[in-house]
């Protein structure tokens, strides 16, 4: 090995840089592109174009130990460290984190199990869900301080205060605020004793059993000896608690709690039925429909006539008289039927018009015949109406009117026989 003293840099014939393949020793000292010698425990490193004397990175640690809430480490190579996430704590790929299981001092979160706060608690939003179901709010000698109003808005089924000894609500402010006040409630119900009430002085005060006392003490006492069932009552006494009763008679029902008439009373509404002959001293107004028995109403110009015994039924008037019907005969009376003129009767010896008044003139009025018929002899066709009466075996006579043309008329009297031979006529004057 060759040794070359002094300074020396190793340059090709043209100056530059050269590289060897052995090692090079150098006695003295070894200076960096910018002529610097460096100093204790410095390094030549390559700056690109030369090489300068820098601080050796290389650390003298001899091994990695995990500390307390970690894991990993070693005594060589590349190691690595990792914290561990216990209670509350979650160890992500980047960071740590708290989990949902803490309390936070924002978002909305829920808190089970009971909490104790050695100092107060502030709370400006509110304090929702202290309900019975949620465990209340619990322990002694609560005091509510500082506020002007404490406000117990919506209670839903009321505040309830509960325990074995006594319940004291202080409101002392001054003479204006000493009041408690409890609206919109239907009722104040209380279990125990609500003590020291002052006398009350408006209509709407409570009072004290002292206050009642009084009261009652100033109220007459009766001096009844007995009580006796006046007109239409029974019941009473003379001793303990009596009993009057009022006594339903005809016409009235005597019920629990009033009295009132029955189904036999007729009423100024709704729909009955009236028996037996009811006798009128004045007139009779209507002021709706009157309904036959078959519940017609009638129509205009219609009157109300007797159809049978104890029914009615409305019919058509013809010129003052009622249409003729068909009739069923009785002992001397002739009584109507059918409809139309039905259910008037008439004496066979005609006093009895119309609508039955006594010995008043009328008239049988029957249907008119046919216009342009005429009933000649031989015609066996008998006329539509007419008046007739039978004789021996089929025989008769018959009184009738026909009219050949309009405004004509003929009266025709003819004697009915089977067999065309009819007698004589007989005229006779009758001497009784």
């Amino acid at each position: 090995m060759a040794t070359v003293a002094g300074t020396k840099r190793l340059l090709d014939i043209s100056g530059n840089n050269i590289s060897t393949a052995v090692s090079l020793e150098a006695e003295g000292t070894l200076v960096d592109s910018g002529g610097d010698s460096g100093i204790p425990g410095q390094i030549l490193s390559s700056t690109g174009s030369g090489i300068n004397w820098i601080n050796n990175a290389a650390g003298d640690i001899t091994g990695v130990t995990a500390g307390t809430g970690m894991t990993g480490g070693g005594t060589s190579g590349t190691v690595t460290l990792n914290v561990i996430g216990g209670s509350g704590i979650t160890a992500n790929a980047n960071d740590i984190a708290v989990d949902t299981t803490v309390v936070r001092t924002t978002t909305n979160q829920s808190i089970a199990g009971i909490k104790s706060f050695s100092g107060k608690i502030g709370a400006d939003g509110g304090i929702d869900g202290l309900t019975n179901a949620n465990g209340g709010i619990t322990g002694v000698n609560y005091n509510i301080s500082g506020v002007n109003q404490l406000t117990i808005n919506d209670p839903g089924e009321g505040i309830v205060f509960t325990g074995t000894t006594n319940v004291t609500l202080f409101t002392i402010d001054d003479t204006t605020d000493s009041i408690l006040k409890i609206t919109n409630a239907s009722a104040l119900q209380v279990n125990a004793k609500i003590t020291n009430l002052s006398n009350p002085t408006g209509a709407g005060d409570a009072a004290n059993k002292a206050y009642v006392d009084s009261a009652v003490a100033g109220v007459p006492v009766g001096d009844i000896t007995g009580v006796t069932a006046g007109t239409g009552m029974t019941g009473g006494g003379t001793s303990g608690t009596v009993t009057l009763n009022v006594i339903g008679g005809s016409g009235i029902t005597a019920n629990a709690n009033d009295i009132a008439v029955d189904a036999t009373v007729v009423r100024t509404t709704g729909n009955q039925t009236i028996a037996g002959v009811k006798s009128f001293s004045d007139d009779i107004r209507f002021n709706n429909d009157i309904l036959d028995s078959a519940g017609s109403a009638g129509t205009v110009g219609q009157v109300l006539v007797a159809t049978q015994q104890g029914a009615v039924s409305w019919a058509t008037q013809s010129n003052s008289f009622i249409t003729a019907a068909t009739f069923s005969t009785s002992t001397g009376v002739i009584t109507g039927t059918g409809g139309g003129s039905a259910g008037f009767t008439v004496d066979i010896d005609g006093r009895y018009p119309i609508g039955n008044t006594v010995n008043q003139p009328f008239f049988l009025d029957l249907e008119q015949n046919t216009v342009g018929t005429t009933y000649g002899d031989g015609v066996a066709t008998a006329p539509s109406y007419y008046f007739g009466q039978r004789a021996g075996d089929n025989d008769g006579m018959r009184f009738y009117a026909e009219s050949a043309a309009t405004n004509d008329v003929t009266a025709v009297w003819e004697i009915i026989d089977d067999i065309e031979t009819g007698l004589t006529w007989l005229f006779r004057n009758k001497n009784t």
